[in-house]
């Protein structure tokens, strides 16, 4: 079982890429889907064998699966529902290592998904402005951090299937609730983002809005408040459970983690940075922060040629609005980050969960076509 499993995951990706090549017309970005397969297969192999030898998270979610008699002896809510997910994988028999290409094919597919937008939205013919820009897609950390057994995996598919959901405008359909169910059982704080913002979304952009859309999805809301209080373990939302929760998060934080930054006496501006852009090669302590470093550079001049682009240019109002659901989703997720997060390894895992949506608002701009000039809106 476990050996037809692999072979017959790689044989459909070899397959279904090769059909997407023959369609594409440009050698360049012939070469990009080229070079997306052979860095997310490499990022795979090394997180496999970094699973394998320090056997933290990844590795337990099969362990637990592996370990329980039943689906129902496992929780249900928050990363240990990955046990839940993997659990008819294990009692069929398949392994860790086909488990994790599994779960890495899901977010290749993603990356694809990604690709093939794009694509499709550039018209300008200039391959070499396409080739360039798509090319912080193949950044490597968001391919290891999404190339196996992790929570990062299925978030990054998930949100890519919310957002091209929205974008069809097709949300009243299975893929979309079961996406949104699985993100409220892996990460209801994501759940809760997502359909806030969408929320606003459809309010701002529906002429005739669905008052009992809308109503559901406010109590989905409601709904997943009581999953967040299981997640984090608290009996109710008050401003001395958030401080005991705070105040524990700080007293972990200084007693894990080489990278880790003082909680209690860092403001939030600087933490927002963090979340952001760090490390950064000032504070880089081995090979792969310095790695990262020179990502979190790129992304930096990407936010700062963003941002002049949008204020500066005047494309403000029409852009937002349209774009609004992922603007809402990437702020809100590095305004959540930002109160917390207090290590540099764990602020370059946790950027996998927005970065993708920023690269989505960066290329939408500058490969949409659309007029979105202040004076020519209303």
């Amino acid at each position: 079982m476990d050996v037809f499993i692999t072979l017959i995951t790689n044989a459909l990706i070899i397959f279904f890429g090769y059909r997407k090549l023959k369609k594409v017309k440009s050698i360049l970005v012939k070469l990009l889907y080229i070079a997306l397969f052979i860095m997310h297969n490499c990022a795979f192999i090394l997180n496999y064998l970094n699973n394998l030898k320090v056997q933290k998270d990844s590795y337990n979610f099969y362990l637990n699966a592996l370990n329980a008699s039943k689906i129902t002896d496992l929780n249900f809510i928050g990363s240990q529902f990955m046990s839940v997910i993997v659990f008819p994988f294990v009692k069929l028999g398949i392994s860790y290592f086909s488990i994790s290409l599994i779960f890495s094919t899901l977010s290749l597919y993603a990356f694809y998904k990604y690709f093939n937008h794009f694509y499709k939205m550039y018209k300008n013919g200039n391959y070499y402005y396409f080739f360039f820009l798509m090319l912080i897609f193949l950044l490597p950390s968001l391919h290891y951090w999404t190339a196996g057994l992790t929570k990062e995996a299925l978030i990054f598919y998930l949100m890519s299937t919310v957002y091209f959901q929205i974008l069809k405008e097709n949300t009243n359909n299975l893929i979309f609730i079961i996406a949104l169910l699985l993100i409220l059982l892996i990460r209801p704080y994501i759940f809760i983002i997502i359909l806030i913002s969408y929320i606003a979304f459809i309010m701002i952009n529906t002429v005739k809005q669905n008052k009992y859309k809308i109503m559901l999805l406010l109590l989905s809301v409601s709904f997943s408040i009581i999953i967040l209080k299981k997640f984090l373990k608290i009996d109710e939302f008050n401003i001395a459970t958030i401080h005991n929760r705070f105040e524990h998060i700080i007293d972990y934080s200084s007693q894990n983690g080489a990278s880790s930054i003082d909680l209690k006496n860092s403001n939030y501006i600087s933490r927002f940075f963090l979340v952001l852009f760090r490390p950064l090669f000032y504070d880089a302590k081995d090979v792969f922060q310095l790695w990262i470093s020179l990502e979190n550079l790129i992304n930096l001049l990407l936010a700062v040629i963003f941002s002049y682009s949008i204020l500066l240019k005047n494309k403000i109002k029409g852009f937002f609005k349209d774009n609004l659901y992922v603007v809402l989703s990437t702020i809100f997720l590095v305004l959540f980050y930002s109160i917390y997060l207090y290590n540099l390894g764990l602020a370059s895992r946790m950027r996998v969960m927005f970065i993708p949506y920023f690269y989505i608002l960066f290329l939408t701009l500058f490969f949409n076509n659309k007029n979105y000039d202040e004076e020519k809106i209303n």
